[in-house]
């Protein structure tokens, strides 16, 4: 048979309703769970916002560059004519 001294163990052993309050409900972990996820969500559409603004960026550098590239090759061809040119005017003037 249990004793009174035996209920006073398990009282110990166990947490009461009053241990259980500083502890959320379940209902509060859920609202709580559910202000999280609204809030990564709205952390997540920022990020992706952002992304979007630095992939732009990126594409608008690219062009740039591959502008810059095709104006390179342009002078690096202007260049090789002029050299042609040049030998060629310095060979007339040697003879």
């Amino acid at each position: 048979m249990i004793t009174n001294k035996d209920v006073e163990k398990l009282k110990e052993t166990f947490a009461t309703k009053k241990d259980l309050k500083r502890f959320a409900t379940k209902e509060e972990l859920k609202d709580s769970k559910e202000e999280l996820k609204r809030h990564f969500d709205v952390v997540a559409e920022d990020i992706k916002s952002e992304f979007r603004i630095v992939a732009g960026q990126l594409s608008s550098n690219n062009d740039k560059l591959n502008n810059h590239d095709q104006k390179i090759n342009g002078l690096d061809t202007e260049v090789s004519a002029l050299e042609i040119r040049v030998t060629a005017a310095e060979s007339r003037i040697e003879k």
